[in-house]
């Protein structure tokens, strides 16, 4: 982790750790020069506390907490082959790009 890097954690009644979401300052300039944007990523819930509402509780944790350090915008990236985590972001975000991968084969 770096020092823009922040991992924010669940804790149940008994201090265990069961889930966290990790925030982190890194930029797409791309699209939004000059303005705080924030990257959100790594959700993880202990599978006891699945469809508990706690990734979204995270989620809402790190807007409120990036919010409050200026943050304008959060932008997150997932592989879309894990239909939980598109779900789960396409809830929240709106698609402002798509990416496209070729396998280089000969012709």
């Amino acid at each position: 982790m770096d020092s823009e890097t922040n991992l924010h954690i669940a804790l149940s009644k008994d201090n265990k750790i069961i889930g966290m979401i990790e925030s982190n300052g890194e930029s797409d300039m791309f699209a939004f020069q000059n303005t705080k944007l924030v990257n959100v990523g790594e959700v993880y819930v202990i599978p006891e506390y699945r469809g508990s509402s706690l990734s979204r509780d995270l989620l809402h944790f790190v807007i409120d907490y990036e919010r409050q350090k200026g943050a304008r915008y959060l932008w997150v990236g997932h592989g879309t082959a894990n239909p939980n985590a598109r779900g789960f972001w396409n809830k929240y975000f709106k698609t402002y790009q798509y990416e496209l991968v070729r396998k280089i084969e000969k012709y």
